[in-house]
């Protein structure tokens, strides 16, 4: 597990602050461990570049308002942009991943205090980590890399109006 402690800032800097730290790192390590499986179940069954994907952000656009649409993909890519970089640490911005999001305890919402007094909270906590790493990772890029897409349906609907 000091693999794990190295890679994944969070297990060490969480662990440390529980009831428990030895079984809480052992539990969030291998919950980490499945990070890169979540990522490959979400990039295999809906990649971001497939024209299913390209279809339903097309439908979506349809029905959203012009302002909505402009305003959502800046937001979404700033959003998800300062997460992945606050995963990075290159800015100081709380993810799951570098720990920051209920670290120190004292910063942490009254919710996600329950992480270091409750094996179950932590349990579903360590799960979810991981899970919203890699729903993330792949938000991102469907937004990204479909933001023309997103983005064409307002000037398709200047032309037709």
């Amino acid at each position: 597990m000091p693999f794990m402690l190295r890679l994944v800032p969070s297990v060490a800097t969480i662990s440390s602050e529980t009831l428990n730290p030895l079984p809480s790192e052992i539990v969030l390590a291998v919950q980490w461990l499945f990070a890169p499986a979540y990522l490959y179940i979400w990039f295999y069954s809906l990649p971001p570049w497939s024209r299913r994907m390209s279809a339903t952000i097309s439908n979506t656009s349809k029905a959203l308002t012009d302002s909505r649409r402009f305003i959502g993909v800046p937001i979404g890519i700033l959003f998800f942009g300062s997460w992945l970089l606050g995963d990075a640490n290159l800015i100081a911005f709380p993810t799951f991943y570098n720990g920051n999001y209920v670290y120190p305890p004292s910063h942490a919402v009254p919710q996600l205090k329950l992480i270091y007094e409750s094996r179950v909270a932590l349990v579903i906590y360590a799960w979810l980590g991981p899970l919203t790493e890699a729903a993330i990772i792949w938000m991102f890029s469907v937004l990204v890399l479909n933001a023309k897409t997103y983005l064409a349906q307002q000037r398709h609907d200047k032309i037709t109006s």
